[in-house]
């Protein structure tokens, strides 16, 4: 069990160590990791992450749910690599990586409604908010798009600076105490 702040350090890591630039992109990294991102599995509910040989891994979307590159494709691919690192150990722990085998993947995946996601999906979701919108620059952009009269704040400016969608950052701001639930 991995704790927010833990998960948070880890997305922070990995778009340091790739010196990556926002809006962040998950996909070419995956593919930069040695990963192929396909779209050709309809019997995975939304995507899926395998390891593929001793050092790759393979990301599946459900060709049927995602058609382009969108933020909720982003979100997703962002999400899998959550399960990669955390889960499968990929560059984190050799150990645990070299006992994946083809099929462990699955143990993380649930048939459980959205409302009673496990622990491991969780994580995933943590890591795929802080990939996409890493906490102190979040900060800065509720800050450049807060009004000076009443005090709102222009979601649909942030979800542009991040591309992600307006609902992503309605929830990334109520995990880190911006808005009330």
């Amino acid at each position: 069990m991995y704790s927010e702040e833990t998960i948070e350090k880890l997305a922070d890591l990995v778009r340091t160590s790739f010196e990556l630039a926002p809006p962040y992109k998950p996909i070419p990294l995956a593919e930069n990791l040695g990963g192929d991102v396909v779209k050709n599995d309809t019997t995975v509910i939304d995507a899926s992450v395998k390891k593929h040989g001793a050092e790759g891994f393979i990301i599946n979307l459900n060709p049927e749910k995602y058609r382009s590159d969108d933020a909720q494709e982003r979100f997703t691919v962002a999400h899998e690599l959550g399960h990669l690192f955390l889960h499968m150990g990929f560059l984190i722990n050799k150990k645990l990586w070299e006992s994946i085998n083809e099929e462990t993947y699955m143990a993380y995946k649930s048939e459980a409604s959205p409302k009673h996601k496990t622990r491991e999906e969780l994580e995933a979701d943590v890591f795929a908010f802080a990939f996409l919108m890493p906490k102190k620059e979040f900060k800065q952009q509720i800050s450049r798009n807060r009004s000076d009269d009443d005090d709102t704040v222009n979601i649909n400016n942030i979800a542009k600076h991040f591309e992600v969608s307006p609902k992503m950052v309605l929830t990334r701001a109520k995990r880190l105490g911006y808005v009330e639930w």
